[in-house]
Formats: C-alpha cells, structure tokens, sequence
C-alpha cells in the first residue's frame, strides 16, 4: 500500500505545477484591462468640434413622444500625441470599425459621447478614426437609434414639435472636455415626411448642470423643428364640423316649432356619431388640444340653439309673440357673429 501511493506522487505534483503555472498565467499584466489614454489637455479643456447631418427622421410616435433618427455624428479636436500613431512617411491614417474600436479602447483619446435622450441602444453602422501627423483626429459614425423629446400638443393639429438629439460626455466633465458647435444639416430630399415639413436643423453647445451632482458638462444639442402637415384636417374635419354647425342656424328660418326642434336634435345627433368618427385623428392626452376644442364649441353651438327655440315656443306659449320674433332675428345675427368671435378667441388662445 506505500509503494503503490508513493508511485501517484508524482502525477499529483505534476498536477500542482500546472495549476499554478495556470493562475500565473491569468494574472500576468497582458490579461490585465489596459486604461483608456489620457485626454490631451493643455492649459484647459479638449476642444470638440461637433457636426452633425440627419439622413432620415422616421418612426415619429407622437403619443410616446418618440422618433428613430439616422445621421451621421463627426467629432474632432487635436492630441498632439497621436503623431507617433502614424506609419513612417505617412501624413495621414484611416482606421475602420474594428480598428477603430480598438484605437478608441486605448490608444486615442476620445470624448465618449453618450446621448442624453435615447431610448435604448444606440446601432453603430460604421465607425471610422482619421488621424494626421499634425494630430487633428476625427472619429466619424454612422448610426441609427431611437430619441425622445417634450412634446406639447395642444395646437394639434396645428402644432410645431422639436426633433433632437443631446450628446455628452460620460467620461469627462467641463473641465477636462469641452464641445463646440460646427456644423449642422440633414438630407433634405430623404428627411422629406408626409405628416411634417422640417425647418433647417441647428446645433448648440452648452453647459449642463444636475442638482444631484457636483460637476457641470459640456452638452451639444442638435435639433430640428417641423409643422404638422394640417390640410388632411382642414378637410376631412374641420370643414365637415363647420358645415354642422352653419346648418344649426337654419332653425332659426323654421316657423314651426316642431320642426326646428327636429331639425336641433337631428344636427346635435349627427355632431355626436360626428365625434365617433374623429376619434381616429384625436390623440389620447391628459388634456384638451384645439381639435377637441372645436368639437365642444359645435356642441355648445347646438346646444344654444336648442336653448334659444324652447325660450322663442315659451314666448309665445304666454303671448309675446313680438318678444319671440325680435328674439329670433337677434339669434339670425348673433350666432353667426358670436362663432365668428369663438373661433377668433380660440385662435389666439391656443394658436397664438
């Protein structure tokens, strides 16, 4: 029995060399994560030139207050050090995707944007670092994701909503990073969209502060506004809702009071299957926007009516029949005039 245990020895000692030999292995500095470079600050902080071009804006979400944006982001700014990166003879040096990545990893300095108002994950289609002797750098990215922005709609469908994207750094603060302005545009011809027409887009940088944290950064802000494209509802709506309520008046051109009681409910019935029927371009809000607006005042415009022809049949139920005449030529003048002034007030107060 001691011969045969001594005879396993050393497949047990060959076994502890191995795992240490293993461990060392592990721990050895190559496996080690290697720091991200330094940022090449001189005297202040790195200058980061940011422009930017929008291709597409689509997937727009008015209720989720959403949009899918894909554009290209460039930045660039200068870290002297980057000469050395440089083959021999070579003025200047492109690196694509996977090189890129690995550049940006541990080799380049970079600002490392994050974008404050996305939704998700960011997908990168093309990434490309373009260095030059003189040690201008320049990282390029194509990408696509999904932002969000306040959205209020209350001059729906008469509103003016803003598209943007916000980028800052989250790695360095103000004091280390610092982004500028350059450039901001967008493919006209394929941002082109069927609900909204976009104004020309614009970019700003400025510092952001939070309450919850000591340090303020630089934050760059692209941003484009568009209008609702409103004739669709201008015709499909607005000009059906105005014909219902012009047709209420004509009760006051009916001498029968049975007929112009009729004719009131007939036209207050057809306002309500009226609103079955808008509910398709109605937005589900917290609160009223001037489409739902409109709706209520062609209620309440009916609802007079109604009002006014019982008091004019009262009238003259009691005799007074002068007090229903002159009434019912007061109602001929004042509710054209009196809708006239309602839609004027609510322009302005919601339209501005």
């Amino acid at each position: 029995m001691i011969n045969g245990s001594r005879r396993y020895q050393p497949f047990r000692l060959g076994g502890l060399v191995c795992l240490l030999l293993f461990v060392l292995f592990l721990v050895q500095p190559g496996w080690a994560a290697t720091p991200a470079a330094p940022p090449p600050n001189a005297g202040g902080p790195v200058k980061v030139a940011v422009d930017t071009v929008v291709n597409k804006i689509y997937q727009i979400d008015t209720i989720a207050e959403s949009y899918t944006i894909d554009a290209y982001l460039t930045l660039t700014w200068n870290d002297p050090r980057l000469a050395d990166l440089l083959p021999a003879g070579r003025e200047k040096a492109s690196y694509f995707n996977d090189q890129a990545d690995e550049l940006l990893a541990k080799d380049v300095w970079w600002p490392v944007p994050e974008f404050t108002n996305m939704i998700g994950s960011r997908d990168i289609v093309n990434r490309e670092v373009f260095i030059k002797r003189n040690g201008d750098v320049s990282v390029i990215e194509h990408f696509a994701g999904t932002f969000t922005s306040d959205m209020d709609f209350r001059e729906y469908p008469f509103d003016r909503q803003e598209f943007k994207v916000i980028i800052e750094s989250f790695s360095y603060d103000e004091t280390e990073m610092e982004f500028v302005s350059k450039a901001a545009a967008y493919q006209k011809e394929q941002v082109e969209n069927p609900e909204w027409d976009f104004s020309d887009p614009n970019g700003a940088a400025v510092r952001h502060k939070y309450k919850e944290w000591p340090k303020a950064y630089s934050s760059y802000t692209f941003r484009i506004e568009a209008d609702r494209k409103y004739g669709y509802f201008i015709w499909q709506f607005f000009f059906p809702l105005a014909m219902i309520v012009v047709a209420s008046w004509i009760v006051f051109w009916i001498s029968d009071f049975g007929n112009q009681l009729g004719t009131a409910f007939t036209l207050l019935l057809t306002v309500v299957a009226f609103n079955f029927y808008a509910s398709t371009l109605l937005l589900r809000l917290p609160y009223n926007t001037f489409i739902e607006i409109a709706i209520i005042s062609g209620y309440v415009t009916i609802f007079l009516t109604l009002l006014i022809i019982v008091l004019q049949h009262q009238l003259v139920q009691r005799g007074r029949d002068i007090s229903a005449a002159r009434l019912n030529m007061a109602s001929r003048l004042l509710f054209p005039a009196g809708n006239v002034l309602a839609v004027y007030w609510l322009k302005l107060s919601f339209l501005g």
